[in-house]
């Protein structure tokens, strides 16, 4: 059976995607219709937050959310707004945990694993990278803080340009990392469940791969797309609309992807608090596109909506 999951990054506002010198988070207020809308469907958000989100009172309605059964919580390190702080850190540069030497990223996300532990009455065994920022370090990390699962690896992007890493060889398909090279198979005892990345049509493996190892200046995925309509895609209601991503769910699904993993974050629910939706109108255009998508994957693909943990607990059952 098919799994589908919502991963949500809960995290400050970023209008425009850059660090803000006075953390708000006005955007937490868009839970509450998100939240609305998954329980209407059946579908359980896991919800990934930074210390902020951990730590003010903002958050303080994601307690009962999480009591009640509604939502799973998860950890999501954002290094600029993690304690503790380096003197020479530069807290409006939002870079990835993977830049960090490990010990001051395991210091980090140690603090925040206890702020959320303390906050919500029992430690988060879930996590994403901020930016995607995913390492051996991380993942070694992740092991001894007793956490279950990750989310952040993405297949088939390279974000090397922006000082991130590269994951365009990374299954596609849920695995136990390798503690040193997280993106090939391994014996870590942490599940790595990525994000739902692929191309708009079924592809052989090698061939996707292929493409995407392509240098950009080659321009053949721009080609493609042109002449056969060829597009990479994400389970992402800020860049595909429903269409799109029921598409890439058939063609996951019809590869044997045991998970659709939905990702969006929190600041994309409240108008102006991100790039993607700048008015009310963007809001309802986008949770349209979120419940149309969640419809068909549950009516039409039959897929199971579940949390990253349950998601975790159950692949290591079967």
């Amino acid at each position: 059976m098919v799994s589908l999951l919502c991963t949500v990054d809960v995290e400050e506002d970023m209008p425009h995607w850059r660090v803000e010198a006075s953390t708000s988070l006005r955007n937490l207020q868009g839970l509450h219709r998100f939240n609305a809308l998954c329980d209407r469907l059946g579908v359980r958000p896991t919800y990934l937050c930074t210390y902020p989100v951990a730590t003010r009172p903002e958050g303080d309605f994601l307690i009962d959310l999480q009591r009640r059964g509604r939502c799973e919580i998860g950890a999501h390190l954002h290094p600029w707004t993690t304690p503790p702080f380096d003197t020479n850190e530069n807290r409006l540069e939002a870079i990835q945990p993977s830049r960090l030497p490990p010990s001051a990223m395991e210091a980090k996300l140690r603090v925040l694993t206890t702020a959320l532990a303390e906050r919500f009455g029992q430690a988060p065994t879930s996590y994403r990278a901020g930016r995607f920022g995913f390492n051996g370090a991380g993942l070694q990390a992740l092991e001894r803080l007793g956490y279950l699962v990750d989310s952040s690896v993405t297949p088939l992007c390279d974000w090397t340009s922006e000082g991130g890493v590269d994951a365009r060889m990374a299954p596609d398909v849920p695995y136990f990392p390798d503690r040193q090279r997280v993106f090939e198979r391994g014996s870590s005892p942490v599940l790595e469940v990525p994000l739902s990345i692929g191309f708009s049509s079924r592809l052989p493996e090698q061939v996707s791969r292929g493409l995407v190892a392509l240098p950009s200046r080659l321009r053949v995925r721009g080609i493609l797309s042109t002449l056969a309509g060829l597009e990479l895609r994400w389970l992402y209601p800020s860049a595909h609309n429903a269409d799109a991503m029921c598409g890439l769910a058939d063609v996951l699904v019809g590869r044997g992807v045991p998970v659709l993993n939905v990702f969006l974050h929190s600041s994309e629910l409240w108008p102006g608090e991100s790039p993607s939706n700048a008015t009310t109108a963007d809001v309802d255009r986008y949770l349209d596109t979120l419940e149309r998508f969640f419809v068909y994957a549950i009516a039409t693909l039959g897929a199971a909506p579940r949390t990253l943990t349950e998601f975790s607990r159950a692949w290591l059952d079967s």
